[in-house]
């Protein structure tokens, strides 16, 4: 491993544990720099900013979430893939407020992560179509956004109910914003709901100690 992408490995890892351990908002660059005996001018030679490093940390947990959703079902459809992706994630966020709390931090990643990195090469009609003029992506940044709104109102006691129900509700809302069929969909949940229980969300967890993030494909 060259020397420079060892030091972005450990920069990355530092600001992990940080921003986990004490939020994103009461963390510094220069905290990161001190913690991992680097200088503020070699973090921002390889990262514009504080955010640019949450987003980095984004992209590696999606790239984790793939990986570990494709080794336990691997023969699932387009349409399946995208509701166990959702399934998945959103029990990671329900279940981990200080995970969801950075994922919150980061709407816009998620947005262009989903729509570039999934949606497009699971349903490859979408790659014709102009971004500009892309009412996919449209879709996706509403969806994106309700979660999140969910997530919040959750928090804030403002909705009490449990896992089950408001996995109903947004995937009800997926249907109707991704245009997806809803027979189909309705057909693959018990698949996606048996691939989520036998997932080992321990391995999802990028932000466990024993967690090295590589950014070898990053």
């Amino acid at each position: 491993m060259k020397k420079s992408q060892k030091t972005k490995e450990q920069l990355i890892n530092t600001a992990k544990s940080l921003f986990y351990s004490q939020g994103y908002a009461n963390t510094t660059t220069r905290q990161i720099a001190d913690r991992s005996g680097i200088s503020q001018s070699v973090l921002f030679y390889h990262f514009k900013n504080k955010e640019d490093m949450l987003h980095t940390l984004v992209r590696s947990y999606y790239q984790n979430l793939n990986a570990q959703v494709l080794s336990a079902a691997p023969d699932l459809s387009s349409v399946e893939l995208l509701l166990a992706y959702f399934y998945v994630q959103f029990f990671s966020l329900y279940y981990n407020r200080r995970f969801k709390a950075l994922i919150l931090q980061a709407e816009d990643t998620v947005i262009d992560i989903l729509y570039h990195d999934y949606c497009r090469n699971l349903f490859p009609a979408l790659s014709k179509t102009p971004v500009d003029e892309s009412q996919p992506l449209i879709d996706i940044a509403i969806f994106i956004a309700s979660q999140n709104a969910v997530l919040k109102l959750v928090d804030q006691g403002r909705i009490n109910t449990g896992f089950e129900r408001l996995i109903t509700i947004l995937i009800k809302l997926m249907k109707s914003y991704l245009s997806l069929d809803s027979e189909i969909v309705e057909a693959a949940l018990p698949k996606i709901e048996a691939v989520a229980r036998q997932m080992d969300y321990s391995k999802l967890n990028i932000f466990a100690d024993d967690y090295w993030i590589s950014l070898d494909k990053n």
